[in-house]
């Protein structure tokens, strides 16, 4: 296990955990989750200043500080707004702010200590070994950010940056699955699948699969586009949601079903602010509960999605997520990066709709 160079333990016994609780009938794991949540809102609610000011002590008044559909919503301009208000109080762990993206134009800090972190990085592996990818197994990283040396010697992955997917940097990705053959490529699924209309071109005659696995993130996954991946890499592709925020929020399992890492990250799916039936389109609003440095209770991301009514056939206790849209990423259009949001059609309309709106240096453009 690669991180086991740095001698933690810390995640290793966070993915036992993990996989223990994924075990529990659905009975015990919702009662798993209502108790995390309990403790969750509790402790924000004594040590974050913010959530002690006016907005939310009228919420208080109003309805239950224990019932998380009484605590208010945050937005990203909240966030920024309140700034060192949502530290904990008093004498906060030694943390660092990890950056978002900025997608919508709006980069957060976000802070989490070296256990929120662990939580993030062992829901992410427990995903991966759902598929029997080990952890520390070869990689291949299609990012915006690279999160430096040492993390890419940890994972033991080859970061390619996403803001230059030129065509010479495209070959070199294709030449290093050809000679290093990594265990699986994870990236943007518009960069993957540049990737793998490069090595359909550059290496049509070499033995597929180039790799066996692909776990695209960060954008929505259109049929195409999972069927172009597979072709060309021969791989098996995966779809996972989250953000930097809160780390990866659901994950799809070998059955297809995209499973809310749910005892890590609650999800509500709000329609006009209140919740959604089962199968209806509202606002992805997630509360972490493994972040004990900034908790962010009730953080409405800016996607919108919608539960399935029907649980998996695999059996696993988790919500599942049948589709997200609005997603925001970096999207490839004539071989150049660029920030795009995607259209809210839903995937089956997507055959016929691929429109995209995507803002360069020279104002606002639309492509179909």
């Amino acid at each position: 296990m690669g991180v086991q160079r740095l001698g933690s333990r810390r995640v290793e016994a966070f993915i036992r955990q993990l996989q223990e609780w994924e075990r529990l009938d659905p009975g015990a794991f919702r009662r798993l989750r209502s108790q995390r949540m309990a403790h969750t809102l509790e402790y924000a609610r004594n040590r974050v200043p913010l959530y002690r000011t006016d907005r939310w002590r009228e919420a208080f008044r109003r309805g239950d500080a224990g019932d998380l559909r009484s605590w208010p919503v945050l937005d990203r301009k909240s966030i920024r707004a309140a700034g060192a208000e949502l530290l904990v109080r008093p004498d906060p762990p030694p943390h660092y702010f990890r950056r978002t993206s900025g997608s919508t134009g709006d980069p957060l800090g976000v802070a989490m200590d070296a256990e929120a972190a662990s939580w993030a990085w062992a829901t992410d592996y427990r995903g991966l070994l759902w598929h029997g990818i080990t952890v520390g197994a070869r990689c291949l990283r299609l990012t915006h950010q690279r999160e430096g040396a040492l993390a890419d010697w940890i994972r033991n992955s080859k970061h390619l940056s996403t803001t230059d997917l030129s065509s010479s940097r495209l070959a070199a990705g294709v030449r290093y699955l050809e000679r290093s053959r990594p265990t699986y490529v994870a990236g943007y699924v518009s960069a993957v699948a540049a990737l793998a209309r490069h090595a359909r071109v550059m290496a049509p005659d070499a033995p597929r699969p180039l790799v066996p696995f692909a776990k695209v993130l960060g954008e929505m996954l259109y049929p195409f586009q999972r069927q172009e991946i597979e072709d060309a890499l021969g791989a098996r592709v995966s779809e996972t949601y989250g953000c930097n925020e809160t780390g990866t929020v659901a994950y799809e399992c070998p059955a297809g079903s995209l499973h809310v890492f749910s005892e890590h990250v609650e999800v509500e799916i709000l329609r006009d602010g209140v919740p959604a039936e089962p199968g209806e389109t509202g606002d992805i609003v997630l509360t972490c509960t493994t972040n004990r440095v900034m908790p962010l209770i009730r953080y409405r991301v800016g996607d919108r999605g919608r539960f399935s009514p029907e649980p998996c056939s695999c059996g696993c206790p988790h919500p599942v997520i049948a589709g997200v849209e609005g997603r925001m990423g970096d999207l490839l259009l004539s071989g150049r990066s660029a920030r795009a949001r995607l259209c809210a059609c839903s995937r089956a309309q997507a055959a016929d709709c691929y429109l995209v709106t995507y803002r360069s240096g020279k104002g606002a453009l639309r492509a179909t």
